[in-house]
C-alpha cells in the first residue's frame, strides 16, 4: 500500500499524499481521517523511537514510518479515502479481482475483518461463536471470496470464514505453500483434540460453523 501511495503521489510526505492521494470528493471524511492519523503517531510520542526521531529533529515523518506506527483499523481508515486508482493498484498485490472490487473498497474491508480477528486473539476473547467481530458490512467479502476460492456459504459470521479470508491472504502474498498447509492442519489437529477432550453435544456446539463442505474446499483451495 505504501509503494502505491507513494509511486502515485511521487512523494513520502503526509501532507502531499493528503493533497494528491486522497480521494476529496469527500472533504469532511478525508480531513477527519488526517487529523486522527496525526493525533495517532503524537500520542505514540513517547513509546516509539521512530516517531522521535522525526520530531525530535523537526522533520517531517514519512508515510512508511506512518503506517509503521499504526493500528489495523487506522491503515484500514487511510485507505479508504485514497484515491480509487491507488486503492486499486494496492489491491492488486493481495490478489482481489478487480472487477468485483468497486473503487477499490475491498482492501479496507479486508482489513477489518482481519482486525477484528487479530483482537480477539490478542485479548483472549472467545472466538468460536462469532461474537468477536465488530465490522458486519461483509457482503461484499463473501461474494469475493466465495468465487476466488471456490468455497460455496462464506458468510464471514465465524471463525472458519475469517480463516478461510487469511488463507486467501496468504496465499496471494505469496506465503510457502508448506506454511499455509501446516496453518490448515494444524487447524483440523486442534479440532480433532478437541472433539475426545469435550462431551458431543458441546463440540458441535463450538464447532457449528466448521462444516466438512467447508473444511474440505479448504483444503482444496490451498493444495491446488
Amino acid at each position: 500500500v505504501c509503494d502505491a501511495i507513494v509511486t502515485s503521489v511521487g512523494s513520502s510526505s503526509f501532507a502531499e499524499v493528503f493533497k494528491k492521494g486522497f480521494d476529496l470528493s469527500d472533504k469532511g471524511q478525508c480531513y477527519r481521517t488526517r487529523d486522527s492519523i496525526n493525533a495517532s503517531i503524537t500520542k505514540r510520542y513517547q513509546s516509539s523511537q521512530i516517531v522521535q526521531h522525526y520530531y525530535n529533529q523537526d522533520k517531517i515523518i514519512p508515510v512508511w514510518a506512518i503506517f509503521e506506527e499504526l493500528m489495523l483499523g487506522d491503515i484500514s481508515s487511510i485507505i479508504d479515502v485514497l484515491d480509487p486508482r491507488i486503492k486499486l493498484q494496492a489491491s492488486s498485490s493481495f490478489g482481489i479481482p478487480q472487477g468485483m472490487n468497486t473503487n477499490g473498497i475491498l482492501l479496507p474491508k479486508i482489513i477489518l475483518a482481519v482486525k477484528d480477528l487479530r483482537n480477539a486473539i490478542a485479548h483472549n476473547k472467545v472466538v468460536f461463536d462469532g461474537r468477536y467481530i465488530e465490522f458486519k458490512k461483509r457482503e461484499s467479502l463473501t461474494r469475493m471470496l466465495s468465487m476466488e476460492t471456490g468455497i460455496s456459504s462464506i458468510t464471514l459470521d465465524g471463525l472458519l470464514d475469517d480463516i478461510i479470508l487469511v488463507s486467501f491472504l496468504m496465499k496471494n502474498l505469496g506465503f510457502r505453500k508448506d506454511i499455509i498447509k501446516k496453518t490448515y492442519s494444524s487447524l483440523v489437529n486442534e479440532l480433532k483434540k478437541l472433539k475426545q477432550r469435550i462431551p458431543n453435544r458441546l463440540y458441535q456446539q463450538v464447532t457449528q460453523g466448521f462444516t466438512k463442505n467447508k473444511l474440505e474446499g479448504l483444503k482444496v483451495y490451498i493444495w491446488k
